[in-house]
């Protein structure tokens, strides 16, 4: 510089794009324009003056003591949907006869939902398989983790005969970046119990939850069977008697019981079981 004194140099600064640019990232492609302008004080010593100007690509002149500045904006996102499955003894499924909610455990960070959509999110059954539909997520939740409280919805009133799933389950994800503007998610699902010391949340080892509903059509039938007996008293448990399924096979056997509400002659009680084509051991009442 001492041999260029008195005179003006001019740079340019500039980002340098890589050969691979990340996807998502969006580089700053400015270019700021600096002028140098050198003196001699003529007492040995150089008085160097740097500013900073507009250059390709800026909005303005920075202020005099103003550091160019280089701002890059990174964008990422991606969906996540827990996965929940539905499972009917008793008869088969229909699509659409279950319902279940998904809702944010308080205090977990906000979630951006779709417009005209709000908590908890609702969904039917289609088939084995429950959609409450792609969540997104995007840059501004990385490193962030949600929670979500999934139950069955019963009906009122309920189907008769259909025992619901009263489990609830809470579902943890955590949002990371995965890299070229993707997001990865990690994903756990507990089981909600009761203990004497509060509510505990068991690890299920499955990848997903599943709701179970049982559906019986069984009833119960008791047939009234009375006895009488001619020229004497009857004597407690004196005669036996049998019901029999379509089969031949013995359902029950019971003897009959001295009543004493009835001046009459007393009655046998017979309680058949639900299933009239197993047989079952012999009861004496």
């Amino acid at each position: 510089l001492a041999l260029q004194a008195s005179k003006v140099f001019q740079y340019k600064i500039s980002e340098v794009m890589t050969d691979d640019p990340e996807k998502g990232m969006v580089y700053d492609t400015r270019v700021y324009n600096i002028t140098v302008k050198v003196e001699d004080n003529r007492q040995g010593n150089l008085n160097v003056t740097a500013t900073n100007g507009a250059g390709e690509g800026t909005s303005g002149v920075l202020n005099e003591n103003e550091t160019p500045t280089f701002t890059n904006t990174y964008t990422a996102s991606g969906t996540w949907s827990p996965t929940v499955t539905k499972q009917l003894f008793g008869r088969g499924l229909r699509n659409n006869e279950f319902e279940f909610e998904m809702t944010p455990v308080e205090d977990t960070p906000g979630v951006a939902l779709p417009e005209g959509i709000e908590w908890p999110l609702k969904a039917r059954n289609s088939g084995s398989g429950v959609s409450f539909g792609l969540i997104t997520f995007d840059q501004d939740d990385i490193g962030k983790t949600f929670e979500f409280i999934i139950r069955e919805v019963e009906p009122s009133p309920s189907e008769g005969g259909m025992r619901y799933d009263e489990n609830q389950y809470k579902v943890i994800v955590k949002v990371k970046d995965a890299g070229n503007g993707e997001l990865k998610f990690t994903t756990a699902y507990y089981l909600h119990g009761e203990t004497p010391g509060g509510p505990t949340w068991e690890t299920l080892t499955d990848d997903g939850i599943t709701f179970i509903n049982r559906y019986s059509a069984g009833n119960s039938w008791t047939p009234n069977v009375t006895k009488e007996l001619v020229g004497r008293e009857l004597k407690d448990k004196e005669f036996e008697f049998v019901l029999k399924g379509p089969q031949g096979n013995v359902i029950e056997k019971s003897k009959t019981m001295q009543t004493e509400t009835s001046s009459s002659a007393p009655s046998a009680s017979v309680k058949p079981t639900s299933e009239a084509a197993t047989p079952t051991p012999s009861k004496k009442s």
